[in-house]
């Protein structure tokens, strides 16, 4: 029986380099294939056999190659330590992080332009954690409103939100529930809107079809040179990691 949607690591040779692969099957009609900094990935559907995944794998094997090896001439990815006094990007400007003794739910200094995260720990708790849900729930309602934004404007009801920790895309759609990488709050907010209204005229078009960016352009006038930024912002987003159980420093 096939993995159903469990990723394998599938080793195979192309020209003679050892390449790793991350397989995942799922209920899928045909084969993708992505290469992020981190990992190759393919997709293919539940039944195909093997060897039309190598055959595939080889036909793209100039192409796959290319994009490894570009990735290796790119620089380390910035890490951020979160720990108090940590600055880290929110909304495309800086934003602080200022751990406190107590306890409750972090506080946002600055309202819509925050400058700053309170939270609020006791003495020797682990901080990344609580940084993290605290970013992450606000890029959940961030991400919430510009959705309702743009549905409006498709003239849909907004559809559930999720949010994804995909390492190689920003966002889908299906017909349950629209999709948005948390890391979007890392960018400057006309950026996301491109992401969003491009995710939101997916509820149209489930295609990338020219009435699709017809609808992307109608949504998002500026959709075409934000898209352009998101690739080269998108590829500088700083990983979080945890700076250990720092707890507050009074």
């Amino acid at each position: 029986m096939k993995s159903r949607g469990v990723a394998r690591a599938v080793h195979i040779d192309l020209d003679g380099r050892q390449i790793t692969y991350q397989l995942r099957r799922s209920a899928r009609r045909t084969l993708g294939l992505a290469v992020g900094r981190d990992a190759v990935r393919v997709a293919a559907p539940l039944r195909l056999a093997q060897v039309h995944i190598d055959a595939f794998l080889h036909e793209r094997r100039h192409w796959l190659l290319a994009r490894l090896d570009a990735w290796a001439q790119q620089p380390p990815t910035p890490t951020i330590a979160l720990v108090d006094g940590a600055a880290f990007p929110l909304l495309g400007a800086p934003c602080q992080v200022r751990v406190l003794r107590g306890r409750g739910a972090a506080q946002w200094q600055g309202g819509a332009g925050a400058t700053a995260v309170h939270v609020m720990c006791a003495l020797g708790q682990p901080v990344f954690g609580a940084v993290m849900r605290a970013i992450k729930a606000r890029a959940r309602d961030d991400f919430a409103l510009r959705v309702a934004h743009f549905a409006a404007r498709l003239g849909v009801d907004a559809p559930p939100l999720a949010l994804s920790s995909a390492r190689t895309r920003w966002g889908s759609c299906s017909a349950r529930a629209i999709r948005l990488n948390w890391r979007l709050i890392h960018l400057p907010p006309a950026v996301i809107d491109y992401v969003v209204a491009h995710e939101v005229a997916h509820l149209r078009h489930m295609n990338h079809s020219p009435a699709f960016w017809a609808c992307v352009d109608a949504l998002y006038p500026m959709a075409q040179h934000q898209r352009q930024r998101l690739r080269v912002l998108g590829r500088d987003l700083p990983e979080l990691v945890d700076g250990g159980a720092v707890g507050p420093p009074f």
